[in-house]
């Protein structure tokens, strides 16, 4: 008897070790898009927990499935952060007022890492597949 639950504490102190690592490889804690001109100001915040979108100061908050989460997480772990700031926009309308100024912001190992300022809807090609996913979930929670 004093075996089988030795055996079993075993199996759950290995069962806890290997959930707690795969969280520490989900270092990624938060996406921002930001978008701004000069009448609005959007900004959307994916945490593990929920999104928060505000926009011009009205705040709304919901809660992220996990999915659209690991998902996030996944494309943000594809880019280079450490080169985020040098990836080169396409297009130059935030200039005229013609698109919304956007940057990406991740925070990863409890730093930020900003983007340079993009036109929105024309991310630079290295952000393009998560600035593609966020907005799909973004647009897919208003129809909910």
């Amino acid at each position: 008897m004093k075996n089988l639950i030795f055996f079993l504490a075993l199996i759950l102190v290995a069962f806890n070790c290997k959930s707690k690592s795969q969280v520490a490889q989900h270092t990624v804690t938060s996406v921002i898009l930001s978008e701004t001109t000069r009448g609005t100001q959007r900004v959307f915040k994916w945490t593990p927990e929920n999104i928060e979108k505000s926009v011009n100061g009205y705040i709304a908050t919901s809660p992220i499935l996990l999915s659209d989460w690991n998902s996030i997480v996944k494309t943000a772990n594809e880019i280079d952060v450490n080169k985020i700031f040098t990836f080169q926009s396409t297009s130059t309308k935030r200039f005229t007022d013609a698109a919304l100024a956007s940057v990406i912001t991740i925070t990863k190992d409890r730093k930020e890492y900003h983007s340079t300022t993009f036109d929105s809807g024309n991310p630079p090609k290295e952000l393009k597949n998560l600035y593609d996913l966020i907005r799909k979930l973004t647009e897919n929670k208003k129809s909910n």
